[in-house]
């Protein structure tokens, strides 16, 4: 495992203990919250930690059942994109119980989609709440 992805294994973990969640968006299946205290970046690019919080369980393509998933991603505001840096699932609510999955690495740039969790994370990070 490389030291990039421990230390983001190790924020994750971090990340949920001390987390000071706010509510952005509720959806049919989940709930959207964001972590302001976790933004970081300067210019217009920043990063910033977000929850889903699904209302029943869920099922991960392993076949493991989860609640909730924690997921650091790294915004374009200016060019109204984002992508996923790091992301686990966990088995109860809030970011809380054991992990079933965590995965690391930059993932691909996707657009900003109206009434979406990303929209409202995106407006978050970017100051444009």
């Amino acid at each position: 495992m490389s030291r990039l992805a421990i230390a983001l294994l190790l924020a994750a973990f971090s990340a949920n203990a001390a987390a000071e969640w706010v509510r952005v968006a509720s959806f049919e299946k989940y709930i959207a919250y964001v972590d302001p205290t976790t933004i970081s970046g300067s210019g217009t690019m920043v990063k910033m930690w977000s929850l889903l919080d699904y209302k029943t369980t869920q099922e991960s393509p392993s076949g493991k059942v989860y609640l909730s998933g924690t997921i650091l991603h790294e915004y374009d505001c200016q060019g109204e994109r984002f992508r996923t840096l790091s992301y686990s699932l966990y088995t109860g609510p809030m970011g809380l119980g054991d992990a079933i999955f965590t995965d690391s690495g930059e993932g691909k740039w996707n657009p900003v989609h109206p009434e979406t969790a990303g929209e409202y994370s995106w407006k978050y990070a970017c100051g444009k709440k």
